[in-house]
């Protein structure tokens, strides 16, 4: 089935308001979401269909969203959460986001691979109450090595290299969260919004 994905905002207040455990292992996409793979999900709305992530990433989730995206049914990507997962699966759904033009939207917590796929949108929109946290690999190779593949991917996305750098500075077990006003100063973020900003609510 081909799918026309569309990001809007209208009818997303609803969709978060309703969510419930999904037997797909979704944590925030209603019963209906139909599951494609990867912790990918399309939730169907009378205001259109809707690409969600809710869960980790993984292979998977490069395969489909690339699979998608190459069909060109992808206009935008909407994170219910996330908490992280595998940075080069996260890597290549960020080089093919920036590369279509794809927008993100954030809508309750994006933690660490999965701001490499937020970052990359063309369009970076967020809740005010959402969550972005940042924190240093957890891999088998050296730090030194992954720090250089994180930061190489960050500054091919336009970003300051300082943010990498803080980011690596914080323990895999921890969390350097982000508040949403001085994500956008890092220009993460184009615009927050609050729930009274979002129409239809």
């Amino acid at each position: 089935m081909y799918f026309r994905i569309l990001l809007a905002l209208i009818g997303l207040t609803g969709l978060c308001a309703c969510a419930t455990p999904n037997a797909q292992n979704g944590v925030l996409v209603t019963d209906e979401a139909q599951a494609i793979g990867g912790a990918l999900f399309v939730e169907q709305t009378e205001n259109g269909d809707f690409l969600v992530l809710d869960g980790k990433i993984t292979s998977e989730t490069s395969y489909w969203f690339q699979a998608l995206a190459t069909q060109g049914e992808v206009n935008g990507l909407i994170i219910l959460q996330s908490p992280g997962g595998d940075p080069v699966a996260a890597h290549q759904v960020g080089r093919t986001i920036k590369q279509k033009g794809i927008n993100t939207f954030v809508v309750a917590a994006c933690f660490s691979a999965c701001i490499d796929i937020f970052i990359a949108g063309k369009q970076r929109i967020m809740y005010e109450d959402g969550k972005l946290g940042l924190h240093a690999w957890k891999s088998d190779r050296p730090t030194q090595e992954t720090f250089r593949i994180a930061q190489q991917y960050w500054t091919e996305m336009g970003y300051s290299r300082s943010i990498m750098a803080k980011a690596f500075k914080v323990p895999h077990e921890q969390i350097w969260l982000i508040e949403p006003k001085r994500a956008r100063s890092l220009r993460m973020v184009t615009d927050i919004l609050s729930p009274e900003q979002a129409p239809g609510s």
